[in-house]
């Protein structure tokens, strides 16, 4: 559905807080000075930066713990905090609106294993309502883990950065490995694991709990801003300053807040194929999967969702997607990039992920509509936080034009009906257009097949450089930044 969103008027207003539905979310709340969330780091703290000073809470812990000399704990302090709508900076999590004040920060600078004890005790002692850690360690620290646990028994929940190494080596990513805190991971713009390279990325695996931006995008500095950096060290901040709002607006905390923020999650297993490139199967590996600012707030006992719909055929996997390049011929002579929608008079089969949000099993019915065409399936014991992909009967478009696609989740009880829906436009040609090379060429298709992997397609001759020859998906040239996404998310 689309619901009301707050864009705030942030100079640096990127895809991090838009992809976790902050917007949504501050529609709703945008938090308030009335609880503090505790900030653990190796580095200094600006708490005069122009875009935190509004939220600091004025009280600090640790060892040198105010300065410009380094950066990393700024940067953390603005995901969570920075102020909102205040015509400069990024926009945190929970930043408040303009000179109203937000969810206040509390700082404390770490040096050893032992400070990390002190501090964790320090902030439950000074009323931090969560608190957010990215600096790791690569030994077992196991003093630490009776340090999260009592802060825990005192329902202050600990968040921690899963690591930026792109391997599944848990035992070398604490304190993020611990049961009694939130293992937070990364993704990418489009939702996906984040992977720079085959060892610059977000860990993973079952350890791991949620995940929230690690991209690259806006950060604050020691005193300006920066938009070429990422990792889990940002997206651990953002997670915690979405369920310090929680603990703001709706006074969950504890136990109870941690089972909130997971099973409010967006799953997002489907989405995570490129963990196959690691020799992982991307499912389960990277937690309950994307925080979600707007569901975490709206939580409710009974509720059901469609997050994400695509619609597929033997033609291509995914349609609409913008993400198939092209070979002209085997020696890899010319590259173009195709773009297209419905071939017509090819059936396709639609796709949608559900999820289940409340407290306990569901079962429900989902529909999935178009022009002419309706298909309804039964969802059946779907586990509480759990997402489940719902495959339609074909759907085959008459004529040339556009459809909308919606799929709709039917919960009797459903105590928020705002989530129920997801619509994705599809456009059926006779003609797709080719790109390669500057040129541009309309091609005709008569027929379609897939084959061994390979989609091959009859259509009159296409001469690139002098060869003429047939076409076939290929990944050359294909950037970070190509999606798998139908349509667009609702975010």
């Amino acid at each position: 559905a689309s619901l009301t969103k707050t864009y705030p008027n942030d100079t640096y207003f990127d895809w991090a807080p838009n992809i976790t539905q902050g917007p949504k979310a501050w529609t709703i709340t945008t938090g308030s000075n009335s609880d503090t969330l505790g900030i653990i780091d190796v580095d200094q703290f600006n708490q005069n930066h122009a875009d935190l000073e509004n939220n600091y809470s004025g009280v600090f812990g640790g060892t040198n713990t105010l300065g410009t000399t380094n950066w990393h704990g700024t940067g953390c302090a603005s995901h969570a905090c920075a102020e909102l709508n205040n015509n400069a900076g990024i926009s945190g999590a929970a930043g408040g609106w303009g000179s109203t004040k937000g969810i206040l920060w509390m700082p404390y600078r770490i040096n050893s294993t032992a400070a990390n004890v002190t501090a964790v005790s320090w902030m439950v002692n000074n009323n931090a309502c969560v608190i957010t850690q990215s600096a790791l360690y690569l030994a077992t620290p196991e003093i630490l883990e009776d340090a999260y646990a009592s802060a825990l028994a005192s329902d202050v929940l600990t968040f921690a950065a899963a690591g930026n190494d792109n391997n599944d080596v848990a035992t070398n990513m604490w304190p993020a490995y611990f049961d009694c805190v939130i293992g937070v991971g990364g993704i990418d713009n489009f939702g996906r694991h984040w992977a720079w390279d085959d060892t610059t990325g977000s860990c993973y695996g079952d350890w791991v709990d949620i995940t929230a931006p690690a991209d690259a995008h806006w950060t604050c500095t020691a005193t300006g801003y920066d938009g070429g950096s990422g990792g889990t060290s940002w997206a651990t901040p953002r997670t915690a300053g979405i369920a310090a709002l929680v603990v703001n607006y709706r006074n969950i905390r504890g136990e109870a807040l941690k089972e909130v923020i997971l099973r409010t999650a967006d799953a997002s297993d489907h989405l995570n194929q490129n963990l196959y490139s690691y020799g992982a199967n991307p499912y389960g590996l990277t937690g309950h999967g994307r925080v979600s600012a707007y569901e975490a707030i709206m939580v409710q006992d009974r509720n059901v969702s469609v997050n994400w719909v695509a619609a597929s055929s033997g033609f291509n996997p995914y349609v609409n997607c913008y993400d198939q390049y092209l070979d002209f011929d085997a020696q890899d002579a010319t590259y173009g990039r195709h773009s297209h929608g419905l071939v017509p008079y090819i059936a396709v089969t639609p796709k949608a992920m559900v999820q289940n949000r409340g407290k306990t099993a569901e079962s429900f019915y989902v529909t999935a509509t178009s022009t002419g065409y309706s298909s309804t399936k039964l969802v059946s014991g779907l586990a509480s936080g759990e997402g489940v992909i719902v495959e339609f009967d074909p759907f085959t478009p008459g004529t040339n034009g556009s459809y909308t696609l919606t799929v709709t989740a039917n919960l009797t009880g459903d105590q928020n009906t705002n989530n129920d829906d997801f619509s994705i436009n599809l456009t059926c040609s006779y003609t797709d257009t080719l790109q390669c090379d500057g040129g541009d060429w309309n091609v005709q298709y008569t027929d379609a097949w897939a084959g061994l992997g390979n989609i091959f397609y009859t259509r009159p001759s296409v001469y690139a450089q002098g060869i003429a020859g047939r076409y076939w998906p290929h990944n050359k040239r294909r950037s970070k930044y190509s999606g798998v996404f139908i349509g667009h998310m609702d975010l």
